[in-house]
């Protein structure tokens, strides 16, 4: 029949692409020739391929491609329009648009509280990095399919003292503002080092509540060496090169939505381009302190970038030829 004509052509087509599949562990993807290694051109291809797998009925086959697409959520910097859209209708498909209701997580046989955020079903795992095998477990409808993901953050407090001290002075100044507006704080970065900072690495905790639209982590993004991240309450920026005694001052024009008495705005530096070795590297830290903002006020003047001039290329090596000037001094 001409449907089986169809699903036969399908069928043909995939098992061509799978050539180009990329498997590692548990993940799969497909590599494209205009992929550079990025996550950002497999999304499309990956989710077509899901898709594809989905429609001939080999769910397992599209299962490492949607726990990819699932993982490449956070890594990527700019998701397509489309390869989000792709991505989603793969993960729908997927697991049978399975009401979050349906769902429920188990710690080591106890079942937890969780919550919704997006659709997705988030339950905070207690004691989970602690020593010793653990356990988690999902409820599901029968016959359904489900994609889980673990996160598990370590963190030092802000006054364990960091092995190594980098020359890196950090410092904020402006003013706070109130809640509902911008702050007008910038962030200091100063190279006290004698050594040309090559790929300098800060990150900012942000107080709770603290909020930086698209247009925000896009100005940062154009006064630094990569794309601006945010990860829950961290802000991350890698910045250009900083020559001995030079700096930057970077405007942080964050939203309060909410007001009082927090912690917040501590921040770390380091170079990240030390050669790898077993040594740690060398960190700067700014402890964090605590925020005061007010309930209501006036929206402070937005603060100016500024930075010294970037470090001066070496001179260019002159090759020197002694003969003519030996044959100079024979004559």
């Amino acid at each position: 029949s001409g449907g089986d004509a169809e699903a036969a052509r399908a069928r043909e087509m995939v098992r061509r692409a799978e050539r180009e599949i990329v498997t590692v562990g548990d993940q799969a993807w497909l590599e494209t020739d205009e992929g550079d290694g990025s996550v950002e051109p497999r999304l499309v291809p990956t989710s077509l391929i899901a898709l594809a797998y989905l429609g001939l009925g080999e769910p397992r086959s599209a299962l490492p491609m949607v726990r990819t697409l699932a993982r490449s959520a956070r890594g990527a910097d700019h998701w397509p329009t489309e390869g989000r859209a792709l991505a989603s209708a793969a993960a729908s498909r997927l697991t049978r648009g399975t009401p979050s209701s349906e769902v429920s997580v188990s710690f080591d046989g106890t079942t937890i509280e969780s919550h919704v955020e997006n659709g997705v079903v988030i339950a905070t795992l207690p004691a989970v990095g602690g020593p010793g095998g653990h356990v988690v477990g999902f409820t599901l409808a029968a016959g359904v399919l489900a994609l889980g993901q673990i996160e598990v953050r370590y963190g030092l407090g802000w006054d364990s003292v960091p092995s190594r001290a980098a020359p890196i002075e950090l410092a904020w100044e402006g003013e706070i503002g109130a809640r509902e507006t911008r702050a007008a704080l910038r962030l200091t970065v100063r190279n006290r080092g004698t050594r040309v900072l090559v790929r300098p690495v800060v990150e900012v905790q942000l107080p709770a509540g603290a909020e930086l639209d698209e247009a925000t982590r896009e100005a940062l993004s154009q006064r630094s060496a990569a794309p601006a991240a945010v990860e829950g309450s961290t802000l991350r920026l890698e910045l250009r090169s900083i020559a001995p005694g030079g700096y930057v001052r970077l405007p942080i024009p964050a939203r309060w939505s909410v007001g009082g008495r927090l912690r917040g705005l501590g921040a770390s530096a380091w170079d990240d381009a030390q050669p790898a070795s077993g040594e740690e590297l060398p960190v700067a830290v700014l402890a964090s302190r605590e925020v005061a903002i007010a309930d209501r006020g006036a929206e402070p003047e937005a603060a100016e970038v500024e930075s010294s001039p970037p470090p001066r290329p070496p001179d260019p090596i002159v090759p020197f030829d002694p003969i003519p000037a030996l044959a100079e001094g024979i004559r």
